[in-house]
Protein backbone atom coordinates (compact mmCIF):
# COMPACT_ATOMS: atom_id res chain seq x y z
CA UNK A 1 0.00 0.00 0.00
CA UNK A 2 1.36 3.37 -1.21
CA UNK A 3 2.36 6.13 2.07
CA UNK A 4 0.74 9.46 1.92
CA UNK A 5 4.01 11.26 0.86
CA UNK A 6 4.21 7.93 -2.00
CA UNK A 7 0.63 8.90 -3.00
CA UNK A 8 1.85 13.05 -3.04
CA UNK A 9 4.39 12.64 -4.93
CA UNK A 10 3.01 10.55 -8.01
CA UNK A 11 -0.08 12.75 -7.56
CA UNK A 12 2.47 16.04 -8.07
CA UNK A 13 3.53 14.31 -11.15
CA UNK A 14 0.35 13.36 -13.06
CA UNK A 15 -1.66 16.08 -12.17
CA UNK A 16 0.11 18.64 -14.47
CA UNK A 17 -0.28 16.74 -17.24
CA UNK A 18 -3.91 16.46 -16.76
CA UNK A 19 -4.46 19.42 -16.56
CA UNK A 20 -2.41 20.00 -19.51
CA UNK A 21 -4.82 17.53 -20.96
CA UNK A 22 -7.72 19.42 -20.40
CA UNK A 23 -7.97 21.81 -22.81
CA UNK A 24 -7.19 19.89 -25.71
CA UNK A 25 -9.82 17.34 -24.80
CA UNK A 26 -12.73 20.02 -24.97
CA UNK A 27 -10.71 22.44 -27.93
CA UNK A 28 -12.62 19.89 -30.62
CA UNK A 29 -14.85 21.37 -32.65
CA UNK A 30 -18.41 20.09 -32.97
CA UNK A 31 -21.44 20.92 -34.94
CA UNK A 32 -24.00 21.56 -32.62
CA UNK A 33 -27.23 21.83 -34.90
CA UNK A 34 -27.93 21.20 -38.09
CA UNK A 35 -30.92 22.06 -40.56
CA UNK A 36 -31.64 19.31 -42.36
CA UNK A 37 -30.67 17.71 -38.81
CA UNK A 38 -28.28 14.32 -39.12
CA UNK A 39 -30.26 11.21 -40.00
CA UNK A 40 -33.31 13.82 -41.15
CA UNK A 41 -35.81 11.72 -43.70
CA UNK A 42 -37.44 14.67 -45.63
CA UNK A 43 -40.59 14.72 -47.94
CA UNK A 44 -39.21 17.40 -49.50
CA UNK A 45 -36.16 18.85 -50.21
CA UNK A 46 -34.42 21.68 -48.41
CA UNK A 47 -34.13 24.94 -49.76
CA UNK A 48 -31.24 25.78 -48.06
CA UNK A 49 -28.14 23.93 -45.29
CA UNK A 50 -26.93 25.10 -42.11
CA UNK A 51 -24.51 24.47 -39.25
CA UNK A 52 -23.80 25.70 -36.01
CA UNK A 53 -20.41 24.87 -34.17
CA UNK A 54 -19.26 24.80 -30.67
CA UNK A 55 -16.62 27.58 -31.39
CA UNK A 56 -15.66 30.15 -33.85
CA UNK A 57 -13.85 28.51 -36.97
CA UNK A 58 -13.08 28.97 -40.66
CA UNK A 59 -15.00 27.18 -43.17
CA UNK A 60 -13.09 26.04 -45.87
CA UNK A 61 -14.99 23.42 -47.67
CA UNK A 62 -19.06 22.69 -47.56
CA UNK A 63 -20.02 20.31 -50.10
CA UNK A 64 -23.46 18.52 -50.80
CA UNK A 65 -23.11 15.27 -52.25
CA UNK A 66 -25.54 12.83 -53.06
CA UNK A 67 -25.34 8.55 -52.68
CA UNK A 68 -23.61 8.28 -55.77
CA UNK A 69 -21.26 10.76 -54.96
CA UNK A 70 -22.52 13.70 -57.12
CA UNK A 71 -21.85 16.85 -56.03
CA UNK A 72 -25.35 19.35 -55.66
CA UNK A 73 -24.56 23.21 -56.38
CA UNK A 74 -24.68 25.17 -53.21
CA UNK A 75 -24.64 28.84 -52.77
CA UNK A 76 -22.89 29.65 -50.08
CA UNK A 77 -23.55 32.57 -47.36
CA UNK A 78 -20.57 35.85 -47.67
CA UNK A 79 -19.02 35.11 -44.51
CA UNK A 80 -15.43 33.85 -44.76
CA UNK A 81 -13.85 34.65 -41.57
CA UNK A 82 -14.33 32.91 -38.13
CA UNK A 83 -17.84 32.11 -38.12
CA UNK A 84 -20.22 29.76 -35.27
CA UNK A 85 -22.52 29.15 -38.29
CA UNK A 86 -22.22 28.90 -42.02
CA UNK A 87 -26.13 28.52 -43.94
CA UNK A 88 -25.59 27.26 -47.98
CA UNK A 89 -28.61 27.87 -50.44
CA UNK A 90 -29.57 24.73 -52.21
CA UNK A 91 -29.17 25.59 -55.98
CA UNK A 92 -29.43 21.93 -57.78
CA UNK A 93 -31.94 19.41 -58.36
CA UNK A 94 -32.58 17.30 -55.37
CA UNK A 95 -33.84 13.58 -55.96
CA UNK A 96 -34.96 10.87 -53.62
CA UNK A 97 -31.87 9.42 -52.25
CA UNK A 98 -29.50 9.75 -49.32
CA UNK A 99 -27.37 13.13 -49.32
CA UNK A 100 -24.16 14.17 -47.04
CA UNK A 101 -23.62 17.52 -46.44
CA UNK A 102 -19.19 17.58 -45.72
CA UNK A 103 -17.67 20.23 -43.92
CA UNK A 104 -14.42 20.91 -43.65
CA UNK A 105 -12.87 23.93 -40.90
CA UNK A 106 -9.78 25.72 -39.42
CA UNK A 107 -9.69 26.41 -35.86
CA UNK A 108 -8.10 29.15 -34.45
CA UNK A 109 -5.26 26.76 -33.18
CA UNK A 110 -4.84 25.99 -37.29
CA UNK A 111 -5.99 22.37 -36.31
CA UNK A 112 -7.78 20.75 -39.38
CA UNK A 113 -11.37 18.97 -38.67
CA UNK A 114 -14.00 17.77 -40.73
CA UNK A 115 -17.55 16.26 -40.37
CA UNK A 116 -20.09 15.39 -42.39
CA UNK A 117 -24.06 15.18 -41.81
CA UNK A 118 -26.24 13.21 -43.44
CA UNK A 119 -30.20 13.47 -44.61
CA UNK A 120 -32.10 11.44 -46.72
CA UNK A 121 -34.92 12.61 -49.12
CA UNK A 122 -38.20 10.27 -50.21
CA UNK A 123 -40.03 12.39 -52.88
CA UNK A 124 -39.16 15.58 -55.16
Amino acid sequence: MPTPRRFLMLAALVTPGLLAAAPAARAHLMVEGAEPADGAVLSSPPRSLALRFSEATRITSLRLVDEAGREVPLRRDAARGAVTSVTAGVTGPLTPGGYRVEWRAVGADGHVMNGTVHFTLTSR
